[in-house]
C-alpha cells in the first residue's frame, strides 16, 4: 500500500475560510506539527527529524539529532521538541531544545526520564510551558527563560490543557473532570472544577480541550478506538457554566 501525508493549512479571507492543502508524499510520516502563522514545523517521527517551510517549501531542517520527536512548540527561533525514546511504553520522554538559527540541539529536560509526558502546552498569560506526566498525575511548570521546573500542579490522569485568562485548564483523562489553575499566584490554587463525565456513551476519554474566553465556552474531545464497535466512540462535546463563576475568577485581576 501507499500512504501519504496531506497537510492543511485554513486561513479566513474576507469572512469566508479558504483550505490550503500540501501533500507532503509517502515517504514523510508526520506525529504533530506547530506554527506561528508564517511558519510550520513539523515532527517526522519515523526518520527522527522535523521537517519546515522555512524556505518557503516544506524541507528536512538541518538540526543535530532529535530522538522520536511526538510533540512541538515554537517560539521565534526556537522549538521545543518532546521526544519519545520508546514508542511502545510511557515513562522515557526527554524535551529538546532546537535553535533554527544554528541547528544546535540540547536536552532541557534534565538527565533523568520524564515520567509520561504526553504533550507540551504554552500558557501565553504566565510565559509558561507546562506538561502533564501522565504516570506521576501531575503537571510539571517549565519556565523557558531559565530552563527549570518551577512547580507542578497535582492531578489525576492529567491529559488535555487549555488557558481561560491566567488559570490553567487541566483534563483528567478517564475522570473527565476539567480542573481549574490559577497560575497568578505563587502557589497555583485550584480555582473550579468540572465533571463532564455525563456528556454521554461516547465521550469516554477528556484526551483534548480548548475554551473561547469571551464565552467561557469549554471544548473537549475524546478518542476512543473501538474495532469491535459499530458506531464510533469519539466525539466531540461543549460545555459552559451559567454562572461563569470560574471565568470570572480567571479573568479577573488577582494578586500574588
Amino acid at each position: 500500500e501507499h500512504f501519504s501525508t496531506p497537510f492543511t493549512k485554513i486561513e479566513i479571507k474576507n469572512g469566508e475560510y479558504v483550505a490550503h492543502t500540501t501533500n507532503l508524499g509517502e515517504e514523510t510520516h508526520i506525529e504533530h506539527f506547530a506554527g506561528d502563522g508564517k511558519r510550520e514545523i513539523l515532527a517526522q517521527f519515523a526518520d527522527s527529524g522535523i521537517i519546515g517551510n522555512l524556505k518557503g517549501e516544506y524541507l528536512p531542517i538541518n538540526t543535530e539529532r532529535v530522538v522520536g520527536p511526538h510533540h512541538l512548540l515554537l517560539f521565534n527561533d526556537v522549538v521545543y521538541v518532546l521526544n519519545l525514546h520508546d514508542i511502545t511504553t510511557l515513562g522515557k520522554e526527554t524535551i529538546s531544545k532546537v535553535d533554527l538559527s544554528t541547528g544546535k540541539v540540547k536536552i532541557i529536560s534534565g538527565e533523568h526520564y520524564l515520567n509520561g509526558a504526553t504533550n507540551l502546552y504554552f500558557h501565553k498569560p504566565s510565559g509558561l510551558v507546562v506538561f502533564p506526566e501522565v504516570l506521576s498525575h501531575q503537571v510539571t511548570l517549565f519556565d523557558p527563560k531559565t530552563e527549570k521546573a518551577v512547580g507542578s500542579l497535582s492531578v489525576n490522569q492529567a491529559r488535555g490543557l487549555a488557558t481561560l485568562g491566567h488559570c490553567l485548564a487541566v483534563a483528567s483523562e478517564d475522570e473527565r473532570i476539567v480542573s481549574f489553575f490559577d497560575l497568578n499566584k505563587s502557589d497555583h490554587p485550584l480555582v473550579s472544577t468540572w465533571d463532564l463525565s455525563s456528556a454521554g456513551p461516547t465521550f469516554k476519554r477528556a484526551r483534548t480541550i480548548g475554551i473561547d474566553e469571551n464565552s467561557g465556552k469549554l471544548f473537549a474531545r475524546s478518542v476512543a478506538p473501538c474495532s469491535s464497535c459499530t458506531e464510533t466512540m469519539s466525539s466531540v462535546v461543549m460545555a459552559e457554566e451559567p454562572s461563569r463563576a470560574t471565568q470570572k475568577v480567571c479573568l479577573g485581576k488577582t494578586q500574588q
